[in-house]
């Protein structure tokens, strides 16, 4: 049998600056590259990773996911069309409209997704962790009293973070004015790098009756 417990939950709510981003593209090859070789001998592909790094990111920064080959005659050559998917890691938020013009220079790269990162402050968590226990506590003592039970101990702990953040977010561009698309004026979607996380602990005491005073 469980015994009789008094639940106490304590909740904190933080904001949290992305201090990364991931950008995720789709390019239209006019050559087929396998393997690693494509960032820098396929003509389009190369051209992509040359502005990447022209606007501020780390060659070592820029990965090749995959490579699909489109073959029309039924045989694969190095002639064969291709599209790339590529990852580049920005450590400069700020440079984020900088990237953007170079996703949406040409038209045969697409910018899919972006996907907003956050530093992990393992300290920080620590000590909100220890004032919420505390506060926990205290306020188990208050209930206690006035229900005129005693506290036992702990029974369980559970903790657990929620956010407000799209695991990521998808890009839509709009090239029908010009051969450049229209990415400062609308993307379709709020582009921000701020998220708010609530942090809850959710603290059961063991409670027991005081003992009767005999006459």
């Amino acid at each position: 049998m469980q015994p009789d417990t008094l639940q106490v939950v304590i909740t904190d709510r933080i904001s949290l600056e992305a201090d990364k981003v991931d950008l995720f593209f789709q390019v239209s090859g006019s050559s087929w590259v396998s393997g690693r070789a494509a960032l820098t001998q396929a003509r389009e592909v190369s051209k992509l990773v040359a502005d990447l790094i022209t606007a501020g990111v780390a060659e070592s920064d820029i990965e090749l996911l995959n490579v699909r080959a489109e073959v029309s005659s039924g045989v694969l050559g190095k002639s064969s069309s291709a599209r790339y998917s590529l990852k580049a890691r920005c450590w400069q938020v700020d440079k984020l409209d900088e990237l953007l013009a170079v996703a949406t220079s040409p038209k045969h790269v697409t910018l899919e997704t972006l996907r907003w990162g956050y530093p992990r402050d393992e300290e920080g968590e620590l000590l909100r962790t220890e004032a919420a226990l505390a506060r926990a506590l205290k306020r188990a003592r208050r209930m206690a009293a006035a229900l005129e039970v005693e506290l036992a101990g702990v029974h369980s702990v559970v903790e657990s973070m929620t956010d407000n953040e799209q695991a990521q977010v998808q890009v839509n561009l709009d090239y029908s004015v010009s051969s450049r698309a229209r990415y400062s004026a609308d993307l379709g979607v709020e582009v921000r790098h701020c998220k708010e996380v609530q942090h809850t602990w959710t603290v059961h005491f063991r409670v027991k009756q005081p003992k009767e005073t005999e006459p």
